[in-house]
């Protein structure tokens, strides 16, 4: 099982326990715990996200195939 695999596992048997959990103060500690996987998730999500947009930058910033002003480095005829 992948390691995304795992923690989708982990998400599920959290919420099957929260479901059926009826101590309160357990209850508050399996939320917290999952609370702080679904952050763990949505933080590696910005990364990605924030990585994805630095490569972009780099790329336009290296030329790509554009001319300055937008134009397409096509020659002409």
């Amino acid at each position: 099982m992948s390691l995304d695999g795992e923690k989708r596992e982990r998400w599920i048997q959290l919420a099957a326990h929260i479901a059926a959990e009826q101590d309160p103060k357990k209850l508050h500690a399996l939320i917290a715990e999952l609370a702080e996987a679904l952050e763990d998730k949505d933080h590696q999500a910005i990364s990605l996200i924030k990585s994805n947009r630095s490569d972009e930058n780099r790329n336009v910033e290296r030329g790509s195939g554009t001319e300055p002003g937008g134009l397409s480095n096509v020659p002409q005829e």
